[in-house]
């Protein structure tokens, strides 16, 4: 059977990396990981593998045609590019087999009718089955594993259906499940609160493949909690460190984490010796309020309401750059969160901080709370790039959003001398003891000339001119940060058109319904006072009115327009209907305008 494993496109958003990827001549960020693993249960021999991933490139008629079956594997966040893709296949003909994070959390919904077959949880515990039940022709139309299982059973990722020049960051993933139970989190009714963790032998054997594949360069550990298993991942580190060591070390990594991992020095020493240089954790706020209601307790120290302060300079004393998520909307947030959160990641240094609108996700104590309270408002995008409230806040919405729209603005601002301010803040104060010869990974050497080049000609004047500075500051203060410092210019050109273009769309939104009510007043307006020559008057209103939305339209770029598609359709279905009924009573004929 030619089996087509593809992996839906994502829509933009801080960590799609769309902007700076276009600078370095990239295509995306990181690979597809659930899909390689599939690849690796499916046995050698028996089917025909190929893999599309969105992000790279289309998924042409070629490939469908080619295939028996196309597997899909998508988050929430990548619902609507699954939804195309499943509906391609079918009308191919082909059979379609979903699995990953969305269907799991969306079982039994409608949202699924285009799907033959579901493969939901954990593929080491439900693949097998399901493709020996398909070869018999009895598959059924849902599989579920009985339980979480071990993750010694998962195969070594199919490297070798990618192209590795393609990414910037390849993936492996040494645990799953997190102990904590954060309230907003969906990790733990996934994957389970007791984390489940690969032998030190099985990283090494994933590593290996990708270093004689060519790799050098960045990974990423995509695990749910790097620190879940804690003493378990203090056991991986000699053997990483004597293999990074034996080869140069070829590899940077990086990780998510909960903010915890400071009470274990022993275990950060090692992973700054093995050359971890990144980690990502979950502050969410620097309310203790907020936090305790959110569950989120191994952020909160008794008797010491500095420790997400400290914790984060301790990391980066460590030699991590922290990059960090924050939430607004919580309850029991302050009045005014919004200058604390700018104040604090500005202080601490964190460049990188993804700050997002409360979402409510299927299956989290926090839908069960809100939808006890009457408080749950329509589904999820699953992003956190979005200025939509799934859910009814304890603040004014209006006054939420606005608020939110004002720390993006401040934190990643016109000209980006705050970002810039933390990125220098942040080298002040990293103490790396571990550096290897070279740190110009050669993905890094073959992406520097078209950096140079696209960097003058893609990033605004206004951000140019603090980039130049910011490099001046680097080669004087901190020479030995100058490929780190060229990586920030990239991203942070990045998270600025991300934040621009959020505000152009929210802008267009508003635009919308602001010329959607004086286009209806007008019509009102026009049929009190039955105005002379009316059909020539409305129509000339109507062509005023919509050069107006053309204007604001166009400045919302062609990656964002899928936000604004709902209020456009809106927009156009009201007016439509309005001039059909005005058009009745007056009779003139305006509808087709």
């Amino acid at each position: 059977m030619n089996i087509l494993l593809v992996y839906p496109a994502m829509p933009p958003s801080f960590w799609s990396f769309s902007y700076a990827l276009r600078l370095i001549g990239k295509k995306a960020a990181m690979p597809p990981l659930s899909l390689l693993t599939v690849a690796g249960l499916i046995p050698r021999g028996e089917h025909d593998i190929r893999l599309v991933d969105l992000n790279v490139r289309d998924l042409s008629d070629a490939d469908l045609a080619w295939s028996d079956a196309v597997f899909i594997s998508a988050m929430i966040v990548q619902r609507d590019s699954f939804h195309e893709v499943a509906r391609r296949a079918r009308q191919a003909g082909k059979i379609t087999v979903a699995g990953g994070p969305y269907p799991t959390s969306y079982v039994g919904s409608d949202e699924l009718r285009d799907v033959d077959y579901l493969v939901l949880d954990e593929v080491e515990e439900t693949l097998h089955g399901f493709l020996n039940d398909l070869d018999r022709g009895t598959a059924a139309c849902v599989y579920r594993a009985s339980r979480k299982p071990p993750i010694t059973l998962s195969p070594v990722p199919r490297y070798d259906l990618i192209d590795l020049d393609d990414y910037t960051s390849m993936l492996v993933q040494f645990s799953r499940g997190c102990p904590k139970n954060c309230e907003f989190c969906d990790i733990t009714k996934l994957y389970g609160r007791v984390p489940r963790t690969k032998a030190p032998g099985q990283v090494l054997t994933e590593l290996g493949q990708l270093y004689n594949l060519g790799w050098q360069g960045h990974v990423f550990f995509v695990d749910d909690n790097f620190v879940g298993n804690w003493r378990a991942a203090l056991e991986l580190m000699p053997f990483l460190i004597e293999w990074q060591a034996e080869r140069g070390f070829p590899f940077s990594f990086t990780t998510e984490a909960s903010i915890d991992i400071v009470r274990h020095p022993a275990l950060l020493e090692a992973m700054a010796a093995a050359r971890f240089e990144e980690v990502f954790v979950g502050i969410e706020t620097p309310s203790i309020e907020a936090l305790r209601t959110m569950k989120k307790h191994q952020n909160i120290a008794r008797g010491d309401p500095q420790f997400l302060e400290r914790a984060v300079r301790a990391l980066q004393g460590y030699g991590f750059e922290v990059m960090a998520g924050f939430i607004l909307g919580v309850d029991d947030e302050p009045e005014n969160p919004f200058d604390p959160m700018i104040e604090f990641i500005q202080e601490a240094g964190i460049p990188m901080a993804t700050v997002s609108l409360q979402a409510v996700l299927p299956g989290t104590d926090l839908e069960k709370r809100l939808g006890r309270e009457g408080r749950l408002r329509g589904d999820t995008t699953g992003t956190n790039f979005e200025l939509v409230l799934n859910y009814v806040p304890q603040k004014d919405p209006a006054l939420l959003i606005e608020g939110y729209e004002r720390v993006l603005d401040t934190i990643y601002d016109a000209r980006l001398e705050m970002y810039f301010g933390r990125c220098l803040t942040l080298m002040t104060r990293l103490r790396r003891r571990h550096w290897p010869k070279s740190r110009w990974a050669p993905s890094w050497i073959r992406a520097l000339p078209t950096l140079l080049w696209t960097v003058p000609r893609e990033i605004p004047s206004e951000i140019a001119v603090s980039a130049l500075k910011f490099l001046v500051r680097v080669l004087r203060r901190h020479p030995k940060f100058l490929p780190e410092a060229l990586v920030y210019i990239a991203k942070g050109h990045h998270l600025r058109q991300m934040t621009e273009q959020l505000l152009i769309s929210e802008a267009f939104e508003v635009c919308v319904e602001r010329e959607l009510r004086a286009i209806v007043a007008e019509l009102a307006r026009c049929a009190a006072l039955q105005v002379r020559d009316m059909e020539e008057h409305v129509r000339a209103y109507l062509e005023e009115h919509l050069a107006l939305l053309r204007c604001e339209y166009a400045k919302v770029h062609a990656d964002f327009k899928y936000r604004t598609a709902r209020s456009v359709q809106r927009f156009f279905v009201t007016i439509k209907t309005e001039l059909r009924c005005f058009g009745i009573v007056h009779g003139v004929e305006l509808e087709k305008f």
